[in-house]
């Protein structure tokens, strides 16, 4: 993935003086005097027993300090040596409002005080005690039915100072609570901020910057000094906002992005508005944009409000927020710039909630419906995104219920000012007529009424008025017809909704603290997930099938979340409907990736799933439990910044860690959502990146019990009846099981659905002892992405401890340095045993797994006579150790012990290396049945193993005289640090008899952020070099005149390769033509048809708005680097090579339809909206599925 693009955050925040009133909502009459005043059952606002009052917390992260009861704040916001406080056991009385004024260094206040009596008391609150169906216009302001409650005990004494001190008016509580909501905001968020009255978005010096260091710190600085005085001039900041996103201001662009040195055109723009109050100021955009404006597609496809699809927008309203909103939407605010803005789809519904279904080949924004969705944002020209919040006050709408009426038409948005009156016609339905020449009366008895102007006199709601026509001094049938003036302030609060869905985003209304934290939280949660969704398309999923499934794994960027889906395979080659889900089955619900979003039922609750880790201290596997962690584990646990800025501060360990346990376990309780104060997951699966599916079925080695030595462990059990073809016959219809690992610490086992009905459901997980580390940082609702168990393992069954079993062999990539090997026994859907964890504790040449180990049998000397075997393990050192050099350990499988270590010397903290996956070779015979990573001979064991390192060398280790003292390292290939290899070499066989190989490899690397970078790089090889299991007298080299080198000739999207004549040396090696055109994942291969499949990336540079990047993929003759023998496998027979535009590709799978009858390429588009059709292979050749052998398994 590209790096992400910070969105544009514009933040307002309301300083009229109905923000300094202590009591809400504005729907109820207040009274000071009265007792109800002073109860959270009648003013949201007042001190509720039932709410936690947290301190805010600063730029850091970290807490203000808790207030204390007997010398409390008056403002907690106030800056150092000008506080106020006083003691709430004696001298309390609540405030009634509180002005506080801020300019510079000035800092004072103005309030006015309720309370029981005119003498000071001790915090109370009243609690209801009257009917429960009492209404609030009646009984619920009679004192008889309160009681009052003293605050009392040390806990709700601390609870309440908090409140006293940061939440007791409408300032307050806006101000925590934003402090809380933007800790999830950091430094990949722009923000600005202004007030409503001051302070506006119109400074030429650039304050639109990246949200960390002393940005963030200002940021928070001003918002806890905003003052409360003034109006509510909401459309007037509007309009700031969008002409600071139009640039309209001077000095440098908010577009401009300092790391990059341009423009970004793909930013995303966002204004947060937070108001008490309906607008009240004229001065916006004027006329009726909402109404009539149109916009046409790139194809020609016309938009318009005016069509009967689209009555959510249109109003009889000019000039309204509305109109603001809607005027900064559909306006390119920089013409300028290209209209890479992504657009943002989270709805496929009609204005009648029904599905919509985007036809093949179209874009979902090429629906009209689709289009119109306020859910959905389709414009990728730059505008401006409104999330409104309003605060204390409501509307005539329901924002849950209402929606779908307003978009059908059967609602329409009220009239907004007082120049209008509404009237009934004779069938009694309400009709808008102009006010003018109209005058109403106060009353039905003109004589006696007061005669007051339509335009002048705002009536309540339901007020019956006479109106006179005043040309002809006619008055209306006033039995049939009745005017009823509209009530200007609520339809103004609709009109704050209205403009959040104009321009794509969304409104809240907030009644009291924990109302308006949750709607802060849902307004940060949709700008993450737009961000997310934003940044997620650049590189293709993974995919791998079985017989009859397609398994596919991926992420959102927006929480953070994975999924692991299996798709039917369809005779064409595409992937037919969603089978299951396991995300949706972990976690239970709603399960929308499948057909009819059904209802799934969860598969094992939290306390039920059966979760292990493993105690490196003790060497021991346990559940992970609370009750079965170690001390030294818990601490692992609680080993996070997140921890670390608790407050008050962690005393007891075991009751934090086991909130943390709880939580990555599943229980949702703890999300903050659910009242908890974790982060928020749509499902439990954490996201899958750079782990594909890992599918074991039932045994399938081509071992031969009688090609095992006499005498040795194997061939003993063999001649007693317990050998491998028993092993395999015993267990070929075991259930086919899934292993996944994901970035939420653990390997995740799921059944495949192939031999049972349970596809999709969770059989285990493993937790690696160095996910421990630091996990609780998961936890956090300032998460920032972290790897865990980012990998897939290396599956083999092998014969250890007197028996038969499959075995996982795994890394954890960028989570750790970390292999794990797993014993899964004989059924692999049982929970397994960990057999060892080898970290850099253990070596510190070990560095981040990126690279994958492999199993084999080798020679080992059991004594000084007597040469047996012995299943080990081959672990490359991976990247960034601390010696910074390559190299490879080989592990006893069984204990994990230390036999062997090669070591290069190359390689130092200014030019690290380190060592790729390796694949190992059996010079003796070869089995064209062969189905994995390693070949067997007449002693089924590995001679030999191949790796390539980060300086551009491919390694030959002898694996047969490690233990004679004997040199056993050579290099194959002497390359160099500009062309580095980060893939596993592929093995082929060349048809001549010999017991020669062909080691293929290509160079190149795709892990840092400068790799994005394709200008002024060397280019990158593809090779195919010939070895024997003789000592090599000579590496290659680049220019070696041992190696024929073959040419790449491009045309209209296809590639043709040079068809040179290798001869006898059966070496070769292509340059790849495109600037920045690498090889960072090994090649498919078809040994039996010595046919292998590349798959290069092309990066599309250091440009954030342009992630990811294109492909080639192409099939060749491993022996000659040509076409192969058969003819060419793409194009319809006429092309070696093929394009994928605008994809990184992974991992293409070769997929067989049932029957056998076609072949294709799959290649996983971005999304739904960009699949790529399966890629047709020629007929002609074998693809049967057992010979092929995935790619980037190792």
């Amino acid at each position: 993935m590209n790096q992400k693009v910070p969105p544009a955050l514009a933040v307002t925040f309301d300083d009229s003086g109905s923000m300094s009133w202590s009591y809400m909502p504005d729907s109820r009459s207040f009274s000071k005097s009265k007792h109800s005043y002073a109860s959270p059952d009648y003013n949201m606002i007042y001190y509720n027993p039932n709410i936690r009052y947290r301190p805010p917390v600063k730029a850091d992260g970290t807490s203000m300090p808790n207030s204390v009861f007997n010398n409390a704040m008056r403002d907690g916001y106030a800056p150092n040596g000008m506080i106020s406080k006083v003691d709430l056991r004696n001298s309390y009385r609540p405030f009634y409002n509180y002005y506080p004024y801020y300019a510079s260094n000035n800092y004072s206040i103005s309030y006015s005080s309720a309370g029981r009596s005119s003498t000071y008391n001790r915090a109370y609150y009243y609690k209801w005690v009257g009917p429960s169906d009492a209404s609030l216009t009646d009984m619920r302001n009679e004192d008889s039915n309160y009681q009052l409650v003293e605050i009392n005990g040390t806990a709700e004494e601390q609870n309440f100072a908090n409140w006293y001190s940061y939440y007791n008016t409408r300032s307050k509580l806006a101000k925590a609570a934003v402090s809380f909501a933007f800790v999830n905001f950091g430094p990949d968020f722009k923000i600005d901020w202004q007030q409503l009255n001051n302070n506006k978005f119109n400074s030429s010096t650039p304050r639109m910057k990246t949200f960390d260091g002393n940005h963030r710190v200002d940021f928070y600085d001003w918002l806890f000094h905003v003052p409360g005085s003034g109006n509510t001039p909401l459309r007037r900041a509007t309009k700031y906002a969008g002409e600071l996103f139009s640039d309209s201001y001077g000095g440098q662009s908010v577009y401009y992005d300092a790391n990059y040195g341009g423009e970004l055109t793909c930013q995303q723009n966002f204004h947060i508005a937070i108001s008490d109050g309906s607008w009240n100021s004229y001065e916006g955009v004027s006329g009726n944009y909402d109404a009539g404006s149109s916009y046409i597609s790139d194809k020609g496809v016309s938009y318009t409000t005016t069509i009967a699809n689209n009555y959510l927008y249109k109003d009889n309203n000019s000039s309204t927020l509305a109109d603001t909103a809607f005027y900064y939407w559909i306006k390119d605010l920089k013409p300028g710039l290209d209209n890479d803005v992504p657009r943002f789809i989270d709805d496929y519904t009609d204005k009648y909630g029904n599905n919509v279904i985007v036809s093949t080949g179209d874009n979902w924004w090429e629906e009209e419906e689709l289009f119109w969705n306020p859910q959905n944002d389709p414009a990728n020209w730059q505008h401006m995104v409104n999330f409104n919040i309003g605060l204390g006050i409501e509307g005539s709408f329901n924002r849950d219920t209402d929606l779908l009426g307003i978009k059908s038409g059967a609602l329409n948005w009220p009239k907004t000012y007082n120049d209008t009156c509404f009237k009934r016609d004779l069938a009694g339905n309400e009709v808008f007529t102009s006010c003018a020449n109209h005058v109403c009366y106060d009353g039905l008895d003109t004589s006696t009424a007061d005669i007051v102007d339509c335009a002048g006199e705002e009536f309540p709601v339901g007020d019956i008025q006479l109106c006179v026509n005043t040309n002809y001094n006619t008055p209306f049938n006033c039995e049939d017809r009745i005017v009823r003036r509209v009530n200007e302030s609520q339809a103004r609060v609709d009109d704050v909704w209205h403009a959040s869905l104009n321009s794509r985003g969304d409104y809240f209304s907030a009644r009291n603290p924990q109302e308006l934290s949750e709607a802060l939280y849902k307004v940060v949660a949709n700008i993450i997930k737009r961000k997310g969704r934003a940044s997620a398309g650049s590189v293709s999923s993974n995919i791998i099938s079985n017989e009859s499934l397609a398994y596919k794994t991926g992420y959102d960027t927006s929480d953070w979340t994975g999924f692991v889906i299996a798709n039917e395979i369809n005779e064409d080659g595409t992937l037919g409907d969603v089978k299951w889900d396991a995300a949706c089955k972990l976690t239970g619900g709603e399960c929308p990736s499948i057909p009819g979003n059904p209802t799934v039922t969860q598969t094992r609750d939290h306390a039920s799933r059966k979760i292990f880790t493993y105690d490196r201290e003790s060497k021991t596997t346990h559940p992970f439990h609370t009750v079965n962690m170690s001390t030294n584990e818990i601490d692992a646990i609680l080993d996070s910044d997140f921890m670390r800025a608790q407050e008050p501060p962690v005393t007891d360990k075991e009751a934090a860690a086991d909130g943390i346990i709880h939580y990555v376990r599943g229980d949702r309780l703890y999300e903050q959502q659910n009242g908890g104060e974790y982060r928020n997951r749509r499902n439990l699966l954490g996201d899958v990146i750079n782990s594909s599916a890992k599918i074991i079925r039932g045994p399938a080695e081509p071992y031969n019990d009688q090609f095992w030595s006499a005498g040795t462990p194997e061939r003993n059990a063999a001649d007693a009846g317990n050998g491998y073809v028993k092993f395999k016959a015993d267990n070929q219809s075991r259930n086919n099981v899934i292993l996944v690992g994901a970035n939420d610490g653990m390997l995740h086992a799921f059944d495949a659905g192939i031999n049972s009905n349970n596809g999709g459901d969770e059989l285990w997980a493993y937790i690696p002892s160095e996910s421990l580390d630091g996990i609780s940082e998961y936890a956090n609702p300032n998460y920032k992405h972290t790897s865990y168990v980012d990998a897939a393992p290396f599956v083999k069954d092998v014969f250890i401890n007197g028996q038969w079993k499959t075995v996982a062999l795994g890394g954890m990539r960028h989570g750790g340095k970390l292999f794990y090997a797993l014993d899964l026994g004989e059924n692999p859907e049982d929970e397994p045993t960990v057999l060892w964890e080898f970290t850099d504790q253990d070596d510190n040449d070990l560095g981040f797994t990126y690279s994958g180990g492999i199993v084999g049998r080798i020679a080992y000397p059991s004594s000084s006579t007597t040469v047996e075997s012995k299943w080990v393990a081959f672990l490359p050192n991976g990247y960034n150790s601390n010696s910074h050099e390559s190299a490879m350990f080989v592990v006893d499988l069984e204990t994990g012990y230390v036999l062997h270590k090669w070591e290069t010397g190359l390689g130092d903290i200014n030019n690290p290396n380190g060592m790729s996956s390796p694949v190992a070779a059996d010079y003796v015979v070869y089995d064209e049945t062969d189905t994995t990573n390693t070949f067997y001979g007449s002693d089924q064991g590995i001679d030999f193993v191949y790796a390539g390192d980060l300086h551009g060398n491919v390694y030959k280790f002898n694996v047969k005289d490690i233990f004679t003292g004997s040199n056993t390292m050579e290099i194959l290939y002497n390359g160099s640090p500009d062309r580095p290899i980060t893939s596993a070499p592929r093995i082929f066989t060349p048809s001549d008899g010999s017991e020669n190989v062909i080691v293929t490899f290509g160079t190149g690397k795709y892990l840092e952020l400068p790799d994005r970078g394709v200008a002024g790089l060397p280019k990158q090889y593809m090779f195919g070099l010939k070895d024997s299991k003789l000592p090599i007298t000579t590496p290659y080299t680049i220019n070696d005149s041992r190696i024929v080198e073959q040419t790449i000739s491009e045309s209209a999207g296809y590639r043709e390769v040079s068809d040179n004549n290798v001869g006898v040396a059966n070496s070769w090696k292509i340059k790849l033509p495109e600037d920045g055109e690498r090889i960072v994942n090994s090649f498919g291969r078809n040994n039996q048809s010595k046919i292998l499949i590349a798959a290069s990336i092309i990066p599309n540079g250091d440009n954030p708005c342009l992630p990811g990047g294109k492909s080639w993929i192409m099939i060749l003759d491993a022996r000659t680097g040509s076409t192969p023998v058969s003819g060419r496998l793409l194009n319809n027979g006429n092309s070696d090579g093929i394009l994928i535009a605008d994809i990184v590709v992974g991992n293409p799978e070769v997929l067989t339809t049932p029957g056998g009858n076609q072949s294709f390429l799959i290649i996983d588009g971005i999304d739904d909206d960009n699949a790529i059709p399966p890629i047709v292979l020629n007929s002609g050749e074998k693809w049967r599925r057992r010979s092929w052998h995935r790619i980037n398994f190792y």
